[in-house]
């Protein structure tokens, strides 16, 4: 009987886990921007449906998909020289094209049902009306602007509410050709790229000035238009691929290269003005004032996988579902937001509309999911600036790593602090002079620091106190200090270690605790370790390295001369530095000039003084100095290079040997 009730109960876990669902996860990563690094977060979008079919008909090599008013999908099917009219869901509508087209590589809807189609090999646009009618076209402008031998091949086109045509042409370097509807007129160019010449090209340049090479502007790929009739473009290749153009064709979307992808290839825009643009396997979506906002890298890798792309070449945007055209793969991958995204967007859209207040529980929700989403803290810490909350906000700016938010939110904090407290301040300070002064008079009458005197006159006294405090010479004689360096043991190693660990201080201060606005590492991360070691390899290499050269060029410092010698010309910065710290936890982006002042100051003098001491100890003239200065930054260069390589091969021996016994190991246990 228990036998019998064992085997009952195993077919019923077998039966029930037969019908519950699969869940499986996304087959790809979804990035976020925080500060100046991507990092893994969330996922945003995921595959919902995949349409390898509209209607009766398959499509080859479909080259471009648009989202028409009328809430249909107008699909450039290349291969089959027509355009598939479908509904979102994949069902098929109606066929446009047949007897015309040749190769269409772009299609465009207008508000007024008119459907426009780029066909590169006939070199026209068409245009068609909601029934498949041929109502129009446009071919090449005879225009003399237009340039005689300008090719007109056109891949993209979209139209504008005045009714002007901009169509991206292959392999035109002119930029955007704009034609006026009816008449076909050449408006002129529009947005036309700067040529790009690289380091190497104009080196080539240089070099052979009898054959110069030919640099022409990177042609303009695809182009789309928002709501609000700005013109976006992307040109594949180029440094700064997607613009935003405005009425004067300059970009006024000026994203920072390090977001802005050189092979993006496809390009939409939301009704709410969010951006999506596509590489081959790549989908980017941007906010609509350029901030990256999402990157989903998805790159098939044979197993044809919903959400995993051979080689995108469009993509549409309907209410947070995005379509993505697929042209090795023939389908169209639909993508559905996630609860986390409708939640980032609902934030932004009642952000954008001025409803502050209202954005902030949205925002607060996104971060109850994602407590290290940037833009959740972002958004936040504007919520609570615009309702006068300057803690909340800045706290808020803090966690989503916004500089010049929190420097906004730190001014008006530190305006109030001093508003309310500056009848204090000068309270204090007048009772602290008078104190002064009323202890001096008592000094002068009792003698009560007397004792204080004393035990300064004791800790002068001690040997390596002096030999410290022996670098501050270098502020006021220079010359001076290295004499007394070199004969009169002013200095000694002992001295000059505790310096360097003064100034191995002072680093670490100034690198983590020199105020949000501008500390270099973000908030939670130290690395004491390696800074020590950054520290070692900076100082020491070019001391051994200037000493190596300056004993093979009739120099008279010895090596502990040199090494204390450079470690004192460091006085400026040790006086510095604690100012360049404390300011910095106390001024906003608005002052900054005085922390890169004060650091110009600092590293400058102490570059002088340490070019002094190397002349000084070794008696060398001003020219003779530079020689030996350049020399060693030469050979410190080629020492640091030979270090990587060793370095390099070190951990590829290491990566070899770990992997011979990971074998060994698995072989053995087979």
């Amino acid at each position: 009987m228990r036998k019998i009730l064992a085997a009952l109960f195993l077919v019923l876990i077998l039966l029930v886990k037969a019908f519950l669902p699969v869940y499986a996860t996304v087959p790809y990563q979804t990035f976020t921007r925080s500060g100046d690094q991507y990092v893994l977060t969330q996922t945003a979008y995921e595959p919902y449906i995949t349409i390898s079919r509209i209607g009766p008909y398959t499509m080859s090599h479909p080259q471009d998909i648009r989202l028409g008013s009328d809430g249909l999908l107008y699909i450039a099917d290349t291969g089959n020289s027509r355009i598939l009219v479908a509904t979102q869901m994949g069902e098929w509508v109606k066929t446009i094209g047949y007897g015309y087209l040749q190769s269409p590589q772009g299609v465009f809807r207008t508000d007024e049902g008119l459907i426009y189609v780029a066909d590169t090999t006939a070199q026209t646009v068409f245009v068609f009306d909601e029934t498949g009618e041929l109502i129009d076209t446009y071919t090449r402008p005879h225009h003399p602007l237009f340039g005689r031998y300008a090719p007109f091949m056109p891949q993209k086109v979209v139209v504008d509410r005045r009714g002007n045509l901009y169509i991206a042409s292959q392999g035109n370097t002119n930029g955007v050709i704009q034609l006026a509807t009816g008449t076909g007129e050449f408006l002129g160019y529009f947005g036309a790229n700067i040529t790009n010449v690289n380091w190497w090209t104009a080196f080539r340049q240089f070099i052979d000035r009898q054959n110069q090479i030919l640099v022409a502007p990177i042609t303009v790929t695809n182009v789309a238009i928002c709501s609000r009739g700005l013109i976006y473009t992307v040109s594949r290749g180029d440094n700064i691929s997607l613009k935003r153009l405005n009425v004067a064709g300059r970009d006024i979307l000026n994203l920072e290269p390090m977001w802005n992808f050189p092979d993006f290839i496809a390009v939409t825009v939301t009704e709410g003005g969010n951006i999506f643009a596509a590489t081959h396997n790549w989908i980017v979506e941007y906010t609509a004032e350029g901030d990256l906002l999402f990157l989903m890298a998805s790159n098939d890798d044979g197993r044809q996988r919903a959400g995993l792309f051979s080689s995108i070449s469009g993509l549409a945007v309907h209410d947070g579902t995005i379509f993505v055209l697929d042209e090795l793969m023939a389908v169209i991958q639909v993508l559905v937001p996630t609860e986390f995204v409708n939640e980032v967007h609902t934030a932004f859209t009642l952000f954008n509309e001025g409803r502050y207040s209202e954005s902030m529980v949205p925002w607060q929700n996104v971060m109850r999911m994602n407590s290290m989403f940037a833009y959740a803290g972002v958004g936040l810490g504007e919520a609570h600036f615009r309702n006068r909350e300057h803690h909340q906000a800045r706290d808020a700016f803090r966690r989503g790593f916004s500089r010049e938010g929190y420097s906004d939110a730190f001014w008006e904090i530190r305006s109030d602090w001093m508003r309310d407290n500056t009848a204090t301040i000068m309270v204090w300070g007048f009772a602290l002079i008078v104190a002064w002064g009323l202890i001096k008079f008592v000094d002068r009458r009792v003698g009560v620091l007397k004792p204080v005197r004393a035990v300064t006159t004791k800790i002068r006294g001690v040997t390596l106190f002096s030999q410290c405090t022996f670098a501050l010479r270098n502020i006021t004689n220079p010359y001076d200090a290295a004499y007394g360096i070199k004969h009169e043991n002013k200095g000694s190693y002992k001295s000059a270690f505790i310096l360097l660990f003064l100034f191995y201080v002072l680093y670490v201060l100034d690198r983590y605790f020199s105020g949000f606005l501008f500390r270099s590492v973000p908030d939670g991360q130290y690395d004491l370790v390696w800074d020590a070691l950054f520290i070692i390899v900076v100082v020491g290499l070019p001391i051994i390295c200037c000493y190596l050269v300056s004993a093979i060029s009739d120099g008279e410092a010895s090596f502990k001369n040199l090494f204390v010698g450079v470690i004192y010309a460091f006085a400026p910065l040790f006086i510095i530095m604690p100012l360049v710290i404390a300011l910095g936890n106390v001024l906003t982006l608005n002052e900054a000039f005085f922390i890169t002042f004060f650091n110009f100051i600092a590293y400058t003098w102490t570059a002088v003084l340490i070019f002094l001491a190397i002349k000084n100890l070794n008696d060398y003239t001003f020219g003779k100095t530079f020689s030996i200065v350049f020399i060693t930054v030469f050979v410190t260069l080629i020492l640091a290079l030979l270090v990587f390589i060793m370095y390099v091969l070190v951990m590829q021996v290491a990566d070899f040997v770990v992997s011979v016994v990971r074998e060994v190991v698995f072989r053995i246990a087979e």
